[in-house]
């Protein structure tokens, strides 16, 4: 997902040349090219979620995989534990886009979904998007105006 150009991510075939290419420079091995599934990346793509990424990575406003590091209450991740306690939060942002100077989320999921369904899924994942929200005000100085899971599975968006 770091690598794809969501520009040309409408066919099948369009995917596939440029998750090819990305076998042949070395930058996708064989084994992980075998497990994804072009249709997949082609819903995403055609998506309204995959069509707003699409007009922020023309812009140049589509950033991937952002690493960061912040100091959170112990407690804002946990209810149960100590208030007074902080930790090192680190973690990987799969995308974020700019809308408006506003920040809009987006993780990606390829777990099968379990019987919680939808919602479920998102509380599962709230903290995690919780957190990705506070390291990314933090860092840029905007606001997240947005936040969703990209299930695979589902082939869809679901808002957090």
């Amino acid at each position: 997902m770091e690598c794809l150009d969501f520009t040309r991510a409408d066919t099948k075939n369009s995917v596939r040349e440029q998750l090819d290419t990305l076998v042949s420079e070395g930058r996708l091995d064989e084994k992980s090219r075998e497990c994804i599934r072009d249709e997949e990346l082609v819903a995403l793509a055609l998506s309204p979620l995959g069509e707003r990424m699409k007009l922020a990575q023309r812009q140049g406003k589509l950033y991937r995989e952002q690493p960061f590091v912040i100091l959170q209450k112990a407690s804002d991740i946990n209810e149960s534990w100590n208030e007074e306690e902080q930790v090192l939060v680190q973690g990987i942002v799969d995308a974020y886009f700019l809308e408006q100077n506003e920040i809009v989320i987006v993780d990606y999921k390829t777990n099968w979904i379990q019987p919680q369904g939808e919602q479920g899924l998102a509380e599962l994942y709230r903290v995690q998007l919780d957190c990705y929200s506070q390291a990314l005000e933090r860092l840029t100085g905007k606001r997240v105006k947005e936040k969703y899971l990209y299930s695979f599975c589902l082939g869809k968006a679901i808002e957090v």
